[in-house]
C-alpha cells in the first residue's frame, strides 16, 4: 500500500472545522475579553480572574499557574455571555429549575432576588433590637424642629405573592416572623415618621391586578411603582405640593429596560415594557453637584446631587430636604425635584451611617429621609440607630 496516499476530502474538511472551532474562541477572546470580564463582574457579582504571571522556568511544573490560566480564559472567553445565557435558559425552560445563582424564577418567568427571602434579617431578637433602637431614635427626633422620615421600599415578592415559586416560599417562611415585625413597626409609624408602602402597593394591585409596580425581570420598581412612591412621599410631607396630573407617560413612548436579574437569562431582556414618566409642571429645575456635602458628610462627592426649584408656579415641599438613598433613589432622581423647594440626594454607600449623621443632617435640613430596600433594611436601621456599625461590604452591596 502506498504511504503517499492523499487524505480524503472529508478528512480535510473535518480538520479545517476543528481548527476553526479552536481558533474562533481564542480570536473572540482578544476582541471580547473585556466585555466577558465585565459580564462576570455585573452578573456573577465577583471580580474576573487575572492572568497569573510566569516567573522562571519552574512555572512549567506549577499546577497552580495552569489553574490560574484556565480560570482567566474561562472568565474572558468571548462566548462566555452567550454560553451563560444559553445554560440558564435551558435550566429554566427545559429542566424547570426555579433557582439559578442569585435569582429565583417565578410564575410567568418573573424573576426575584434570592437575597430578598429574608436570609439577611438575622434572628428575631436581632430584628427586635434594631426596631427598638431606631424607634427610640425616631421618638427623640420628633422633639427637633426638623423632620425625619424612614422610607422602606418593599421587596418585590411581598407585593407579587402569586408569582413566587414553591422553592422560594420555603425560604421566605424561615424569616416570616422577622419580616412581620418589620412590617408592623413601619405600619405603626405610618403617617408620622414612616410610610407604609406595602399597604399602598397592595391596595393598588387589588384595585388593578394588571398594574405593573415592579419590573418583571428586575428587583426594582417600575414606572408605575415609582409614581406611587413619589405621590405618597410628597403628600406625607406637604399634600398641597402633589397634583395627580403632574406625572404622565413620556410622549416618546416606552423605554427599553435591561433588568438587573434578567440580563443573564433572557435574550430579549432589553425590551420596551412600560411607558416612561415625565413631570409636567411649569418652570424648570436647576441641577448641580453638591460638593459641599463632601466636606459635611465625608463621602464621595460624585454620588450626591442637589436640585433647587427655580420656579414652578405651583406649591412645593418647603425648605431644604435631604434624602439618603440606595439604588431605588437613583430611579427617581429626575422626577422628585419638581415637588421640592430644594432637595439633595446622597447615596448612603458614600457616607458612614450612624445616629450622628442623622443628627448632623437635621442641623442643616428641614427634612431628612432615610430610604432603604427591604432586604437590607434590618442592617441599615441598625446603622441609623447605632446598634451596629456600618459594614462596608453590605454598604457596597448591589441593591
Amino acid at each position: 500500500m502506498s504511504t503517499n496516499a492523499k487524505p480524503h476530502w472529508g478528512q480535510t474538511v473535518g480538520a479545517v472545522i476543528c481548527l476553526v472551532c479552536m481558533a474562533v474562541p481564542a480570536v473572540m477572546t482578544v476582541f471580547r475579553g473585556k466585555q466577558s470580564g465585565e459580564f462576570v463582574r455585573r452578573v456573577e457579582f465577583r471580580a474576573p480572574k487575572s492572568l497569573p504571571s510566569a516567573e522562571g522556568p519552574e512555572v512549567a511544573f506549577d499546577t497552580d499557574f495552569y489553574a490560574g490560566v484556565d480560570g482567566f480564559l474561562s472568565d474572558h472567553i468571548g462566548f462566555r455571555e452567550l454560553l451563560t445565557r444559553t445554560r440558564h435558559v435551558l435550566d429554566v425552560r427545559l429542566l424547570r429549575r426555579n433557582k439559578i445563582g442569585r435569582v429565583f424564577v417565578g410564575n410567568g418567568e418573573w424573576l426575584f432576588n434570592t437575597l430578598s427571602t429574608g436570609a439577611l434579617f438575622g434572628s428575631t431578637e436581632r430584628v427586635e433590637t434594631a426596631i427598638a433602637g431606631v424607634g427610640g431614635l425616631m421618638d427623640g427626633l420628633q422633639e427637633r424642629d426638623g423632620r425625619f422620615i424612614l422610607l422602606i421600599m418593599p421587596d418585590k415578592h411581598t407585593i407579587y405573592t402569586d408569582r413566587i415559586p414553591p422553592e422560594m416560599r420555603i425560604e421566605i417562611e424561615e424569616s416570616a416572623e422577622q419580616r412581620r415585625l418589620l412590617h408592623e413597626f413601619i405600619a405603626s409609624r405610618d403617617g408620622v415618621d414612616a410610610i407604609d408602602l406595602w399597604k399602598v402597593y397592595r391596595e393598588e394591585l387589588a384595585q388593578n391586578p394588571d398594574k405593573i409596580l415592579y419590573w418583571q425581570r428586575d428587583s426594582h420598581y417600575a414606572h408605575q411603582g415609582q409614581a406611587t412612591m413619589i405621590r405618597e412621599l410628597v403628600t406625607a410631607l406637604y399634600p398641597d405640593a402633589w397634583d395627580d396630573g403632574s406625572l404622565r407617560p413620556h410622549p416618546k413612548g416606552p423605554s427599553g429596560h435591561q433588568g438587573d436579574l434578567g440580563r443573564n437569562f433572557m435574550a430579549d431582556n432589553h425590551v420596551p415594557e412600560f411607558p416612561r414618566l415625565q413631570v409636567q409642571r411649569m418652570g424648570r429645575v436647576k441641577t448641580k453637584h453638591h460638593d459641599e456635602a463632601h466636606e459635611e458628610f465625608g463621602g464621595n462627592p460624585f454620588q450626591r446631587l442637589r436640585w433647587r426649584v427655580a420656579s414652578t408656579g405651583l406649591p412645593v415641599v418647603p425648605g431644604r430636604t435631604l434624602i439618603f438613598h440606595d439604588s431605588f433613589g437613583w430611579y427617581v432622581r429626575w422626577l422628585l425635584p419638581w415637588y421640592f423647594e430644594e432637595i439633595t440626594m446622597i447615596d448612603h454607600k458614600s457616607v458612614k451611617v450612624n445616629p450622628a449623621l442623622i443628627e448632623r443632617a437635621l442641623d442643616d435640613y428641614d427634612t431628612v429621609i432615610f430610604q432603604s430596600v427591604e432586604r437590607f433594611a434590618v442592617h441599615r436601621i441598625e446603622w441609623v440607630a447605632g446598634v451596629a456599625e456600618q459594614s462596608r461590604i453590605l454598604a457596597g452591596a448591589t441593591d
